[in-house]
């Protein structure tokens, strides 16, 4: 969790700095901001295709 936390705390505002420089204060703040959003849809997008669309998966093994 650490390891995580440290990475992402180091790499945003890398990311961040360099695209303000890039492009702009106003677009950097909406893909920021967006990340978030980004996040959450993939999380539902993996949590659909390992229930749903995985007939093998776990919740379908029987012991």
């Amino acid at each position: 969790m650490s390891i995580f936390t440290g990475l992402s705390s180091m790499i945003v505002p890398t990311i961040a700095g360099t695209l303000t420089m890039k492009v702009g204060i106003d677009l950097t703040l909406l893909l920021e901001g967006l990340l978030g959003v980004i996040a959450f849809a993939l999380i539902y997008l993996l949590q659909f295709s390992t229930n749903f669309l995985d007939p093998w998966g776990p919740k379908n093994w029987k012991f």
